[in-house]
């Protein structure tokens, strides 16, 4: 009775020191390659551009395994960074532009939902954004969410797609912004 209960106490440790065996041995995904395009064409107007991340993870990827697991992935180039580059194919940067700009990261994920038989994607995105003129203050929330699924296994490149799509979409919200424009526009003249 004891040799059989020490032999299942040995083949249990063993299992479970396999299992974390593999589980530390499962790769990590590869840094988040985004391209948005931004469609938008340079006003002429200069602003003083500030671009802060206030997301409590830096990760734009969360891709959560049916057990419990999770993966994450940040941005390569940072979304800060990548933000300041579109922003900039609309206005030209000055720091000592009188009209400031300030862009605000509150929320930039997908999340990957990885079941045994299917996947479900959550993309979500939100940019705050507070322009100071001479005349005042401006702000405005652009953000956007999409959700899909799919089975088996997911791809994703291709949900890396989808998500600069949608970064595309909320950046072209917020380039192409009437009340913004204005204002900078007018700061211009």
């Amino acid at each position: 009775m004891i040799k059989r209960l020490i032999t299942v106490t040995r083949n249990v440790t063993l299992a479970v020191c396999t299992i974390f065996t593999l589980a530390a041995c499962q790769s990590a995904p590869d840094p988040v390659a985004l391209n948005p395009q931004v469609d938008t064409t340079a006003s002429g107007a200069s602003i003083a551009l500030n671009v802060r991340d206030q997301r409590a993870h830096n990760h734009v990827l969360r891709l959560e395994h049916s057990d419990q697991t999770a993966d994450f992935a940040t941005a390569d180039p940072s979304l800060a960074s990548l933000i300041s580059d579109r922003v900039a194919k609309r206005w030209a940067l000055d720091d000592t532009s009188g009209t400031q700009l300030q862009v605000t990261i509150e929320e930039a994920v997908f999340v990957v939902k990885q079941g045994s038989l299917r996947h479900d994607t959550e993309h979500r995105v939100r940019l705050q954004a507070t322009l100071t003129t001479a005349d005042g203050e401006v702000e405005k929330t652009f953000s956007g969410s999409r959700e899909s699924n799919g089975p088996l296994r997911a791809d994703v490149k291709k949900i890396e797609g989808e998500f600069a799509a949608l970064l595309a979409s909320v950046l072209n919200d917020l380039v192409n912004d009437d009340t913004l424009n204005q204002h900078i526009v007018g700061e211009a003249e």
